[in-house]
Parts: structure tokens; C-alpha cells; sequence
């Protein structure tokens, strides 16, 4: 995948496919969605042995360049922006969902 994107490091990127990801997909209506550098599945939706898997993985993937203003942390690179707050996060999705509950989300690798 990071061949296709121009050599970009995805290293860093993390995979959420575990049932705090899924509710809050679910919440939202969406398949999948990109926060910085986090990636949360909808259950069933990480896929990346079929195709469609592999098209809706290389689509978050732009949204994490995106997000990352084109500039994904490489090996030589300097330090990664900080997480989005309030005050710099004008203008995402984020803003725009109602908060129902409070949750916590761990940063974890991929466990498959």
C-alpha cells in the first residue's frame, strides 16, 4: 500500500477493529473512519485479503495523508503534529458529531 501512495511510511498508523470501534461507526453511519493517524473499522469491514477491503483500507489511508497535511511521519522525518484538540481541529467531522458518551480509545496495534 505505501508503494501506491509514493513511498509514504504507514508505520505509524493504527488499525481499530474491536467493538468500541464498530459503535462508533455505527453512530455515525460509516464503513470506516480516520482520526490523525487512527484508523476505526466497522465490524466485519477490515478486510484487507479482498479487494473491496484493500479499496476502503487505501481510502482511509488518503485520509490519513490528509489529515497529516501530506506529510505522514517518515523514518528521517521531524516531529508528528500534536493530536487534534478543539482549538486545531476546526473543520473535521469530529467537531460536527453530538457526543452521547464518554470514551476512552487506547491506541493499539492491529491484533490480527
Amino acid at each position: 500500500m505505501e508503494k501506491a501512495f509514493g513511498g509514504v511510511d504507514f508505520s505509524q498508523v493504527k488499525v481499530h477493529n474491536d467493538a468500541v470501534s464498530d459503535q462508533l461507526n455505527q453512530s455515525i453511519q460509516a464503513r470506516a473512519f480516520t482520526t490523525w493517524q487512527d484508523v476505526f473499522f466497522r465490524g466485519g469491514e477490515y478486510n484487507p485479503g479482498s479487494r473491496g477491503g484493500q479499496e476502503l483500507i487505501a481510502h482511509e489511508l488518503t485520509h490519513v495523508v490528509q489529515q497529516n497535511e501530506g506529510v505522514v511521519q517518515r523514518s528521517l522525518s521531524k516531529k508528528p503534529s500534536p493530536p487534534p484538540t478543539p482549538q486545531n481541529n476546526k473543520g473535521l467531522i469530529t467537531d460536527k458529531l453530538q457526543v452521547r458518551e464518554q470514551v476512552t480509545i487506547q491506541h493499539i496495534q492491529d491484533s490480527q
